[in-house]
Order: C-alpha cells, then structure tokens, then sequence
C-alpha cells in the first residue's frame, strides 16, 4: 500500500482492547484520537473531561490482503509477500491522532517539536513511551468508572493498522490508486504540503471508516515488531518478534485502538516521489 511521506514523526491512535494469553500486546498507545465523525472536517479537539471512548470508531471484523503487489508504483520492498489476513473480531480505532493537549493531560508533559495548537498532534514519543501512555490511559480510565472490565487502550498491530487504514479497498491509497499523488492533498499532510510540520488533526479528508491523517501528518506506532510478511492465509497475526513498525510516515506518534468486550482488535505506507 502507497504510504505517504508526512511531515510529523510520532504514532497514532489509542485503542481499547481485551487482554488476551500475553498482556504486553494489549497495552495500547497512539498518538492520534478516535473522535466521531459529524460531517464535516474541520479541527476537533476534545476537552480533557471527555471520555476517551467516546472517541474512537468501531472497527468490524473481515478479511484483507495485507502488503502490495510488486508491480505497484513506488512500492518498498518490504510490503511483501502479499499475505491474506483474515481479523477475527471487531475493535476500536481512534478516528483522530492523539493531541498534544490529550496526551499532556494524562502524562503532564509535552515533548513535541512542533507546538503552538493544542490540536496538534503529539509527536517525538517513543514506542515505550506510547505504550507507557497507554497504559496511564486506562488507569484513568478505569478509576473514572469509563472502561468496562477486560478492556485496555493499546497500540494496533500492524495487520490491524493496515486493515483500518484501507477501509476494504485495495488500491494504493484508501481513496484510490492515484498514481499522479494529484488527490493525496485532500487526505494527507505531506511533504508537498506541510510545509515542514505537523498539522492540526482532522484537518484532511478521513478514508471511508471515518478515520483521519491514515496517510499523513505523523507516523504511528503499532505493537509489533518489524519483519516481513509470512505470505499465505493468516488470522490475528501480531508480527514478527524483533523490531518496531511505525505506520503513516511523518513526525511520530499515533492513534488509539480499542477493542470491545466480545472483540478483539491497526497500518504501513510506501513512498511519495
């Protein structure tokens, strides 16, 4: 899948999901937020008092090819083999990366380079420090009578990230292949358009799942490790065991997924010219 060179370097997106046999895959951190779609795309950022869960986008289970076809225009050589995943049950994605007023709210600082507007997306996180967040996330969440039982924000594994980003399509771009980048304006803060920086979230079109700056801004932390794709049929895959993946390049930090009680639970571009 085209990934689009942001101007921003940190993860995405929080999510809540169930623990399952191994917790520290549970744990999850983004840096940019799910907030509900209302129709419009204008900047949102949510007060500290509003429940975080409130925020994210309910993402349904399904199948999809995971990579992309060795054919396809400014491909990297590691979105490949193509691999069927198959994602066995329904999550929660944050529809918006995470803020730096909402991430300074639950850690009481701010390490972003870029500020200026609470809607900026937080970056200049690193993976422990995201998954760190995460996890102060849902003690707060927890001590506020918001998260039910079994359920946790963590980061999205990669597969998931993928899944979400793409939105059931299978073209380069989650709105279409757009060989020329003559549309990626539209949905994506890039190297074309930033101007060297982050950008308030939610300020580009989202892709049809309702989520935001899946192409751009930041990049976003995902749980796995960094390795190549098995190839064949998979179902729940959580990556390789050494290594970190970042999705959606750009400064750094993420989104939050989250996972229902009856659920389980993420994305990574190729270059722009």
């Amino acid at each position: 899948m085209s990934n689009v060179e942001t101007t921003v370097g940190e993860p995405k997106g929080a999510a809540i999901a169930k623990p399952e046999s191994r917790p520290w895959l549970w744990v999850s951190v983004a840096l940019p937020l799910v907030v509900l779609v209302f129709g419009w795309w204008k900047p949102w950022t949510p007060a500290p008092s509003v429940a975080w869960s409130d925020l994210l986008a309910t993402i349904e289970p399904g199948t999809f090819l995971m990579g992309s076809p060795g054919s396809e225009a400014d491909r990297s050589d590691d979105e490949g083999p193509q691999t069927r995943v198959t994602i066995s049950k329904s999550f929660s994605m944050g529809k918006y990366e995470v803020t730096q007023r909402q991430y300074e709210t639950v850690m009481r600082t701010n390490p972003s380079s870029f500020k200026g507007e609470a809607s900026l997306p937080v970056e200049n996180v690193s993976w422990v420090e995201a998954t760190n967040f995460c996890a102060r996330l849902t003690e707060k969440e927890r001590q506020a009578g918001r998260l039910p039982a079994g359920y946790v924000y963590r980061l999205p594994t990669e597969a998931e990230w993928e899944y979400a980003c793409r939105a059931r399509t299978t073209s380069r771009f989650s709105y279409g292949d757009d060989t020329q980048y003559d549309k990626l304006g539209r949905y994506a803060w890039c190297f074309r358009n930033g101007g060297g920086q982050t950008h308030p979230v939610g300020t580009k079109s989202p892709n049809r799942w309702g989520l935001y700056d899946m192409h751009g801004n930041v990049w976003e932390w995902c749980m796995d490790w960094y390795g190549g794709y098995p190839g064949g049929s998979v179902t729940d895959p959580t990556g390789a065991d050494h290594g970190l993946v970042p999705r959606a390049p750009g400064w750094q930090l993420g989104r939050l997924p989250a996972h229902p009680p009856v659920g389980s639970p993420g994305r990574q571009p190729s270059g722009l010219p």
